[in-house]
């Protein structure tokens, strides 16, 4: 993400905007539902400016990294320490990996998930979450600089070629599916006439009204719901998976 997407994050990842404060209702469902306890050992890859954190936390003693140097250095006013990649030693492994809506930035794909694998001690959990369906595509996955948005099947498939046995994979934030996909046929429309995304696009970012902003972490809490009792949401704007490490024969 460009700088400008972190300076405006910045004050998103004391989770009040809604999109966050879901997210992280989302992943700690997830999470104690398929976690026994404290884990131990947790690595949080592309971490942003640290905001997932203080949730993991709960879980575990968490490392972040974060191979931004910007947002690093963001994170400190918040006195979060996060490390670079370099700073991570190659043979350092952890029981849970965690990557939130990070793996729809990396171009190469299956290295970098396989980098995350040697991390996994031989009974570690991955947990991620990546934005839903090819066709959503729309002016904010251009200016967050998005490589692809997945579907169950693609990202099942480069998670298993990656050394990944898939054990939870549901959507989330289904009940704004409708109203997203509207935005992202008008962006569409834009996109074939050429519009340009510029520093204005991140408002899609800012903290809506408060009312607004209160029905929208409502809406959210119906994901929270299912997925804390292990039922698989069947649509969605993005999707959150937990996988386990295969066994090495």
């Amino acid at each position: 993400m460009r700088a400008k997407g972190y300076e405006t994050n910045l004050a998103l990842t004391q989770g009040q905007h809604w999109w966050h404060w879901g997210r992280n209702r989302v992943v700690e469902a997830a999470l104690s539902k398929h976690l026994t306890g404290q884990v131990g050992r947790i690595l949080d890859y592309g971490a942003g400016l640290g905001g997932m954190i203080p949730l993991l936390s709960q879980f575990g003693e968490v490392t972040a990294v974060e191979p931004s140097a910007d947002a690093r250095t963001m994170a400190r006013q918040s006195g979060r320490t996060l490390i670079s990649p370099s700073e991570l030693a190659p043979n350092r492994q952890f029981d849970l990996v965690t990557a939130f809506d990070v793996l729809e930035h990396v171009e190469d794909e299956l290295p970098w998930l396989e980098t995350l694998n040697s991390h996994l001690t031989p009974s570690g959990t991955l947990v991620l979450t990546v934005p839903a369906f090819p066709w959503l595509w729309s002016l904010n996955d251009v200016v967050a600089e998005h490589k692809r948005r997945y579907t169950k099947r693609s990202l099942s498939t480069v998670l298993d070629d990656a050394g990944f046995a898939v054990t939870y994979l549901t959507h989330w934030n289904s009940l704004l599916l409708p109203g997203v996909a509207l935005v992202a046929l008008r962006d569409q429309m834009r996109l074939k006439n050429n519009t340009k995304p510029g520093d204005l696009d991140f408002n899609y970012l800012d903290l809506p009204a408060a009312p607004l902003n209160h029905a929208l972490k409502s809406l959210l809490r119906w994901d929270s719901f299912w997925i804390e009792k292990g039922r698989e949401l069947p649509f969605g704007v993005s999707l959150l998976v937990v996988a386990r490490k295969k066994p090495s024969h």
